[in-house]
C-alpha cells in the first residue's frame, strides 16, 4: 500500500474515533433531553386521559433519566395514572418513592384528587416515624451542632473531675516547713 493511500487511511480512521467519542460524549445529554420531553408527553398524555402512554413514557426515564428535581413530578404522575387504572401496588410503590425523595412530601389538597391525597396520607402513616426524617434539612444542622455541644461540655465535665487536685490524707505528716510543732 502506498503512504498516501496509507495516511487516508489512518485520517479516516482517526476522524471515526473521534466521532464515536463525541457521541458517546453527547449520549447522556441525548437521553437527559429525551427524558424531559418524555415527562412534557407523560404530562400530556395523563391529563389526555391517556394513562397507559403516560406511564411507558415515565417508566423508560426512571430513576436515572429524569433530573431528581423533576422526579418528584414524574411520581406523581405515575401514582395518578396508576391510581386511575385501579393498580393501587403500583401507585403505592410510585408515592413510596415520592416520600423517600422527599420525606415532608404533602400534595396539594387544591391540586390532586382525594383519593390520591388518601393514598399519600395512607403511605405515610404506614412508614415508620423517624425523629429525625420529620427535621427539616435545617433543624438536622442545629441537631448536630447541639448533640457536639452537648458532647464537649460532658467531655469537660468529665475530663475536669480527673484533674481535680484531692486533699492530703489526714494522716501524713506535714513537710517540715509547714511544721509547727517544734518550737
Amino acid at each position: 500500500m502506498s503512504n498516501r493511500k496509507k495516511s487516508r487511511a489512518d485520517k479516516a480512521r482517526g476522524i471515526v474515533l473521534v466521532g464515536i467519542l463525541l457521541g458517546m460524549l453527547a449520549a447522556p445529554g441525548l437521553a437527559q433531553v429525551k427524558c424531559d420531553i418524555a415527562l412534557e408527553r407523560a404530562d400530556r398524555a395523563h391529563d389526555d386521559g391517556r394513562y397507559d402512554e403516560a406511564i411507558t413514557f415515565l417508566e423508560n426515564c426512571l430513576p436515572n433519566g429524569i433530573p431528581t428535581s423533576q422526579q418528584q413530578r414524574a411520581y406523581e404522575l405515575l401514582a395518578l395514572s396508576f391510581l386511575t387504572l385501579d393498580d393501587e401496588p403500583r401507585a403505592n410503590e410510585a408515592v413510596e418513592k415520592i416520600l423517600k425523595l422527599n420525606p415532608q412530601y404533602e400534595p396539594e389538597r387544591d391540586r390532586f384528587p382525594l383519593r390520591y391525597i388518601a393514598l399519600v396520607d395512607k403511605v405515610n402513616a404506614a412508614r415508620p416515624v423517624s425523629f429525625f426524617n420529620k427535621m427539616t434539612r435545617g433543624s438536622r444542622k442545629w441537631f448536630w451542632v447541639g448533640g457536639a455541644l452537648a458532647t464537649g461540655v460532658l467531655v469537660g465535665i468529665a475530663t475536669q473531675k480527673e484533674n481535680k487536685v484531692t486533699p492530703l490524707a489526714p494522716d501524713l505528716p506535714l513537710p517540715p516547713v509547714l511544721n509547727d510543732g517544734g518550737r
